[in-house]
């Protein structure tokens, strides 16, 4: 059963042959392993899709490369050795990567809510899987040409719906807030206002935690936090310059919220910091 397993992985460069593992009699062969042994075939089969590095378009390769990934984490959890964890979303996020439906966006949106559903211990697949998505709604622009239709909106409200609910399973609030606001101006170009207002409203939200004190003990920010706090308050800021006002909440709700986050951050008394905050969301308004 190994060998055929590695057989199956094929040539390092050449990567798994389509062929063979996507064959009624491979399929049979995985289903004899079970437990750390199918974890270790999963893994170098992945391992040797990943480094052969070629795309692929074949639905059925990916299901049965997909099914492997899923044993891969599967056979993972938050006691296993963090390099063990990292190498499992290395290989899981560069699948994602690596599979490329062209212009069937619907077919490349399934793929990347399955995956947010199947690798939930993987911290580094799902942020791949995030900006995956992001890139998806700019490929989507591409190909309309900046210009959707009744068939093609619904869609982009999918993809934001997917990029709101995704993102905040990231550990990182500095990644969380990063990609609501990219993903934001994204809407914004693809002329989904009310999707660019939620996600504005979210990376807002972020501040706080992206500039959180080192810890519960600590009342003010420390040189580290402040510096945080002004990269994500620019950044906020910077998304808040492309978006149009509210009909019900007027033109300036986000930056209000922004800066009602900033004066609620434990700043330093001595610390010009919180000015510089304020400086960079008074000039959304020049």
């Amino acid at each position: 059963g190994g060998d055929a397993a590695s057989a199956a992985a094929g040539d390092q460069q050449e990567g798994p042959d389509p062929a063979i593992i996507t064959s009624d009699a491979f399929v049979s062969l995985m289903d004899l392993f079970s437990g750390a042994r199918k974890t270790d075939v999963s893994r170098r089969m992945l391992e040797g899709f990943v480094k052969a590095g070629k795309p692929t378009s074949d639905p059925v390769l990916v299901h049965t490369l997909m099914d492997m990934a899923r044993a891969l984490h599967d056979g993972l959890d938050r006691s296993s050795p963090a390099p063990e964890l990292a190498h499992a979303s290395f290989l899981c996020g560069r699948l994602v990567e690596l599979t490329d439906f062209g212009r069937d966006l619907e077919r490349q949106l399934a793929l990347l809510t399955e995956a947010r559903q199947s690798f939930r211990l993987l911290e580094g697949a799902k942020r791949r899987v995030c900006l995956a998505g992001l890139r998806l709604t700019r490929r989507a622009l591409r190909l309309v040409k900046g210009r959707h239709g009744t068939r093609t909106a619904p869609f982009m409200r999918a993809c934001f719906a997917f990029m709101h609910i995704t993102t905040p399973g990231l550990a990182s609030a500095r990644q969380r807030l990063n990609i609501y606001c990219a993903a934001a101006e994204s809407a914004l170009c693809n002329d989904c206002a009310p999707q660019a207002d939620a996600l504005l409203a979210a990376a807002v939200a972020e501040v706080s935690s992206v500039a959180a004190p080192p810890s519960a003990d600590d009342r003010e920010l420390d040189t580290k936090g402040e510096t945080y706090a002004e990269e994500a308050v620019r950044r906020v800021a910077g998304s808040l310059v492309m978006a149009p006002g509210h009909p019900e909440a007027g033109p300036f709700h986000h930056i209000r919220s922004l800066a009602e986050q900033v004066r609620l951050l434990p700043w330093d008394p001595l610390s010009s910091a919180r000015v510089r905050c304020l400086m960079a969301i008074a000039n959304v308004l020049g």
